[in-house]
């Protein structure tokens, strides 16, 4: 076998480790010290508006919430709620002695105030039972570092412990093959749920890798829709509860919706108010119901694999595969009688904090990228998406060197309809080269260009949806704080995305604009990476790369995409 069950523990504990050292050394911090260095805020609630985003009153600082970050908010009791209070307790010990209760959240955008000494913040993602605790104008929420995932990793080691359940040890006990991976192509006119309840149903797991655009999410509905109508008890399990969400947004099971068929873990109120029909989960308690579908994050349905000792769902569909640990795809096979991994090996694996020297010493590679390492070492029945709905033509021909050519454009947009000098009217990618300042992350003349790029765009089409892309966090925060200023103090348009790439698989977009800073360039050019931020658009996107670039030892497939892209030399 590849690995012992040691082998697994070992790399869990390492990185529970890991999330453990790095929280706690900031949670162990001075309260007051992290709201003084932006790591903590407070907030008066105010509302919560028609689209479920509870708003707060912050005072203006230095330090406001990044758009798009996530926090734990706590509601503490009594005068605690003040930050003036808290004295010398740390963060930790102000939860631990006062909280009431928390959330997750993410700060979805910062507007004026009539006040000019405060400032307006949305919050998504708030539980229903949380928001239900606040008042108008009395409520004062500190929002502070976001709990790490860590009883996610505990569930894994206990389910990797037990060596005697037989579905996980065919998962976790695997005898390394080599390349096993030969899936039948499925472009967009065949039947997909045909082929898996018919031709496949003999099968225990079934594969599908779906590259960018294929439309994963809207086959994965179909088939949810099938077998909800045939009676089959379903659970959905993803990394996050916006691709939950998404699913759940789909025409396939609108009366399903209706009917009260369908029910979620940890419920928020802007997803009930999205989706008033959609049923909450109550305690987050596992509960297989024939004709029912369950909606779950890893976090959650981890925990249902640890502690259950009967397969409670007929049908197991695990999204976003791809970013789920070996021991996670091992657990899924506790959960159904039937697996369905949907994912893709050739985007971003897990986020893991333990160092990747450490990780390539004791050869936990495979441990981390478990989708690939089930596509490699398993003989699953498997498919590929072959056809894109996002990109145009030429867009198709460039990702399509990361899936050995055989990824073709079915899209309706084959012509770019802007008349800018700057973009290719055929899509795909747009090559810009800069001077750029070695170790710099922040190139203000990159900056200058994509604003005033990004101005040219909408100036001509103001709803145009765009994405600001980098690798790097600071070049994200400083992106946003430079289009803040330029946008006159005020929040920049909700059509402008700007974020790491970690945080966009699954986006569509028009048009995408990818940073490169002369900086730690082979993370930027590292080809899962690469393939995420190059894959998000419809029309174009628009590469900025520094001069430097030429002297990098660039991995063959981003070599490949530059190539035909039209860049030389590389």
């Amino acid at each position: 076998m590849k690995y012992t069950r040691k082998d697994y523990i070992n790399f869990l504990s390492t990185e529970l480790n890991a999330q453990i050292k790095g929280y706690e050394q900031l949670v162990k911090t001075k309260a007051v010290v992290l709201k003084d260095n932006g790591e903590v805020f407070v907030g008066i609630f105010q509302k919560v508006n028609e689209a479920g985003i509870a708003i707060f009153k912050v005072r203006n600082s230095e330090y406001m919430p990044r758009k798009n970050s996530f926090w734990s908010a706590v509601y503490l009791n009594g005068e605690m709620g003040k930050y003036k209070k808290w004295g010398d307790l740390s963060w930790s010990k102000l939860r631990e002695n006062f909280q009431r209760d928390f959330s997750d959240c993410f700060c979805a955008w910062i507007s004026k105030c009539e006040d000019s000494d405060f400032c307006l913040v949305g919050i998504k993602g708030l539980t229903i039972n949380f928001v239900k605790l606040l008042e108008f104008g009395k409520t004062i929420v500190a929002f502070g570092p976001k709990d790490p995932p860590l009883q996610y990793l505990l569930n894994l080691i206990e389910i990797v412990k037990d060596e005697n359940i037989q579905e996980t040890k065919s998962i976790l006990d695997y005898v390394e093959k080599g390349n096993l991976w030969n899936p039948c192509k499925i472009k967009a006119d065949i039947d997909l749920v045909s082929l898996i309840l018919d031709n496949y149903s003999e099968e225990k797991c079934i594969v599908i890798q779906g590259p960018p655009g294929t439309g994963k999410t809207y086959r994965m509905a179909q088939l949810t829709a099938r077998l909800l109508k045939d009676q089959k008890s379903v659970l959905v399990t993803a990394l996050t509860n916006q691709a939950l969400i998404e699913l759940t947004k789909k025409e396939d099971l609108a009366v399903f919706l209706k009917n009260g068929n369908v029910s979620k873990t940890s419920l928020t109120v802007d997803e009930k108010r999205e989706l008033p029909h959609l049923q909450d989960i109550e305690g987050n308690k596992c509960n297989a119901k024939s004709g029912y579908l369950s909606l779950a994050t890893f976090y959650i349905s981890s925990g249902w694999a640890s502690e259950l000792t009967e397969i409670p769902f007929d049908y197991v569909i695990m999204d976003e595969a791809s970013q789920a640990l070996l021991p996670m795809i091992a657990a899924s096979m506790r959960l159904g009688k039937k697996i369905i991994l949907i994912g893709d090996q050739k985007q971003l694996p897990p986020i893991v904090l333990t160092n990747e020297d450490i990780i390539n010493s004791f050869n936990w590679f495979d441990i981390v990228r478990g989708f690939n390492t089930i596509c490699c070492n398993f003989p699953f029945e498997s498919c590929m998406l072959s056809d894109t709905f996002r990109m145009t033509k030429r867009g198709a021909e460039c990702t399509g060197v990361f899936y050995n050519n055989e990824l073709q454009s079915v899209s309706k947009y084959q012509h770019v309809p802007y008349n800018i000098v700057d973009l290719n009217l055929k899509g795909g990618p747009v090559l810009t080269e800069m001077d750029m300042k070695i170790g710099d992350k922040n190139p203000i003349n990159a900056f200058e260009y994509i604003y005033n790029l990004t101005v040219k765009i909408l100036l001509e089409k103001p709803n145009a949806e765009i994405a600001i892309l980098s690798k790097f966090r600071e070049t994200v925060r400083e992106l946003q704080k430079f289009y803040t200023l330029r946008w006159n103090g005020n929040s920049y348009p909700e059509n402008i995305k700007i974020d790491t790439i970690d945080r966009v698989q699954g986006l569509t977009i028009h048009f995408c604009f990818f940073l490169i800073p002369n900086t730690s360039l082979r993370y930027s050019l590292e080809p899962e990476l690469f393939n995420v931020a190059t894959s998000r658009a419809v029309y174009n996107t628009i590469i900025v790369y520094p001069t430097t670039i030429y002297k990098e030892l660039i991995p063959e497939e981003v070599k490949n995409y530059l190539t035909k892209a039209g860049l030389d030399s590389v």
